[in-house]
């Protein structure tokens, strides 16, 4: 009697552990899709901020006016508005700059563990 429980407290175990591995599994597959929608939002937004960049220095032509100083002045503002998103652009490419390098080191230190 007491072989036959231990038997059947061994197979729940087993039944656990696998049931854990499961899910562990599945969220460890939902954290590669995270990863991997991550960087397509990080390439996006650079792009966005590039082109956002590029829009405003598109905009420096756009005003047609005969008062010299009030085309300088747009001129001069969209200029300045291009370099800001340009800056945040570099900021943020900077600050991204080593993330999938860091990745690829955790993949090969997890392969190797495994």
């Amino acid at each position: 009697m007491a072989s036959d429980t231990l038997i059947i407290c061994q197979s729940y175990f087993i039944l656990a552990i696998r049931i854990e591995w499961c899910r562990a599994q599945a969220q460890a597959h939902r954290w590669e899709e995270e990863v991997a929608l991550l960087f397509e939002e990080m390439q996006r937004m650079l792009w966005f901020l590039e082109w956002h960049a590029k829009w405003w220095m598109d905009q420096t032509g756009m005003v047609v006016t005969t008062d010299k100083m009030l085309s300088e002045g747009h001129h001069a503002y969209a200029e300045h508005q291009a370099g800001l998103w340009d800056q945040i652009r570099l900021s943020f490419a900077h600050t991204w700059r080593d993330m999938k390098c860091f990745l690829e080191l955790a993949d090969i230190v997890r392969e190797e563990l495994v």
